[in-house]
């Protein structure tokens, strides 16, 4: 795989969060804006672009995250300052889930 192409209502937006959220550049306009991963990475980068229709069911896409070296509370407070809302908080033996739609 190469890319990552993402269609979606807010293209500039859900970049500008996924570049924040992975601590990337955001590159583009026109077509579409890009965050592109560290080298070696597969794929090598996400592309985020407009879609001319109104999205008809749920996304069927969703990008685990690893906090790394810091906590879970640390990492859930970071993403939703970033504009994540929390749709479940965390409960022992459960991940959370977040959503940034678009």
């Amino acid at each position: 795989m190469r890319d990552l192409i993402v269609d979606c209502s807010d293209s500039p937006g859900l970049a500008r969060f996924w570049g924040a959220v992975l601590e990337r550049p955001v590159e583009g306009a026109g077509e579409g804006f890009w965050v592109s991963l560290p080298p070696g990475n597969q794929p090598s980068g996400i592309f985020f672009r407009e879609a001319a229709d109104a999205k008809q069911v749920k996304n069927r896409l969703h990008l685990d995250l690893n906090p790394g070296d810091g906590t879970l509370a640390a990492e859930l407070e970071r993403l939703t300052g970033l504009g994540a809302t929390v749709l479940a908080p965390p409960q022992p033996g459960i991940r959370p889930r977040l959503v940034r739609a678009g």
